[in-house]
């Protein structure tokens, strides 16, 4: 599985809304969308991000070195 399809199964098991993620991590709706469809990967301080509001490490869950 790749991050952004990783990113994409997370926020739906949870029932968020791209928005929602946005807004926790401080970017925009469509870099939500770039990053779940593989388009581009998000900063290192963004993943810092994401692993908090998901809670867990992106590392564990993405195959994609």
């Amino acid at each position: 599985m790749t991050l952004g399809e990783r990113l994409q199964a997370l926020r739906k098991e949870r029932r968020w809304s791209r928005r929602f993620v946005a807004a926790q991590v401080g970017v925009t709706e469509q870099s939500v969308i770039n990053w779940e469809h593989g388009m581009y990967r998000p900063r290192t301080d963004k993943v810092r991000a994401l692993e908090r509001v998901y809670g867990i490490s992106l590392k564990e869950v993405s195959d994609e070195k």
